[in-house]
């Protein structure tokens, strides 16, 4: 997990680097998801515990609620948004869209938006541009061309489907699953 944690911090302070460490790694997709972002997920969703200690209107009830919402969003977010990039870019790739590699690209975005969540959760203050982050996940996903193999004349095309796909997916599951709960 901690290898995990390392590329997605590189992901942010140098994206190009961060893909050809994550392309070198040479992990497999389940390897990925096992030890890295499924634990990490359930870490993103657990940082809402971290309101107690400053916001006195929180409960445990609210805070274990918003860690379901949280994780479960994350969960079911990375599984839709793998399919709507496997549906998606198939045109927009070189060879034979590469569903191991859409999968890694997509674990590694849903855990930037982790990521984001934790630090949203971690301030105690109302910052507006934290509620902004997910927008730094734009120029990661552009980054990500050379790794995935994208045509060059279809690279703004795959990165707004892209950015669609890994930024409004989680946040729309998240607001439909605080709904629900």
């Amino acid at each position: 997990m901690w290898l995990y944690i390392k590329q997605l911090l590189q992901l942010i302070i140098g994206p190009t680097r961060g893909w050809e460490d994550i392309s070198s790694a040479v992990r497999t997709h389940d390897e990925i998801f096992k030890r890295g972002f499924a634990p990490w997920i359930l870490i993103a969703g657990c940082a809402h515990f971290l309101k107690l200690l400053y916001d006195v209107d929180i409960t445990f009830v609210r805070a274990l609620q918003d860690a379901i919402v949280t994780s479960g969003g994350l969960f079911v977010s990375n599984i839709v948004c793998r399919l709507f990039l496997e549906i998606g870019i198939s045109k927009n790739i070189d060879n034979k869209a590469n569903t191991e590699k859409i999968a890694i690209i997509t674990d590694y975005m849903i855990g930037l938006v982790g990521l984001y969540n934790i630090v949203r959760c971690a301030v105690p203050a109302e910052i507006t541009p934290l509620y902004f982050m997910p927008l730094l996940s734009v120029f990661v996903i552009y980054n990500s061309t050379k790794f995935l193999g994208v045509k060059e004349d279809m690279v703004l095309s795959y990165t707004f489907l892209a950015s669609v796909g890994t930024i409004l997916v989680p946040i729309g599951a998240c607001a439909l699953l605080s709904l629900i709960i």
